[in-house]
């Protein structure tokens, strides 16, 4: 089926029937305010500007009923494709939009002791960072500075933990002069 196109100003609480080929999808172009759509007359249905909206049974008929305000109200009514066009404008990304290309890894050792230490600082921009104990004493992970060996992420001597979040890495040991080793990977 070929796209069906619906284009009228609507008064306040006005309803207009359509008659179109039997269609499956209707998607709002135009409309400020309140309207919702009745499919064969089978409930109402709100529709929002760019909002594409699939009606399972299909149909052949279309209310269009508008709200408390008049309007121009543009509708796309159509078996292919709908596109939701709402985002427009600046759109921001929490927690870091991550992609490959500009991949680099450092890495480093540290001596940790009985007091914690920041071993490796936070980064927006880590995927991820590997902690490794060489002993003699066990580490304890932590994020700031109030990390200790009763409340950290145990680390055993010979172990390895991965850690994905990008905040500081704070480690502490049970004994002085632990060994450890660390590899960040940034993108």
């Amino acid at each position: 089926m070929p796209d069906y196109y619906f284009d009228q100003t609507l008064a306040a609480n006005e309803q207009v029937t359509v008659h179109c080929p039997e269609a499956e999808k209707i998607q709002t172009i135009v409309g400020s305010a309140r309207f919702w759509v009745q499919p064969d007359g089978r409930g109402n249905i709100p529709l929002e500007l760019g909002l594409g909206q699939r009606i399972k049974r299909g149909f052949k008929t279309l209310r269009v009923v508008n709200g408390d305000t008049e309007q121009r109200i543009a509708l796309k009514i159509t078996d292919g494709d709908v596109t939701d066009n709402r985002l427009v404008g600046q759109v921001d990304i929490s927690g870091g939009l991550r992609q490959a290309a500009n991949r680099t890894t450092s890495y480093g050792n540290a001596v940790v002791g009985l007091a914690a230490s920041n071993v490796v600082a936070a980064n927006t921009s880590r995927a991820n960072v590997l902690i490794q104990n060489l002993g003699p004493g066990i580490v304890y992970h932590g994020t700031d500075s109030a990390v200790t060996t009763a409340n950290g992420i145990q680390i055993p001597v010979g172990g390895a933990i991965p850690i994905t979040h990008d905040d500081d890495v704070y480690l502490i040991s049970d004994t002085a002069n632990t060994d450890v080793r660390y590899q960040e990977e940034t993108l």
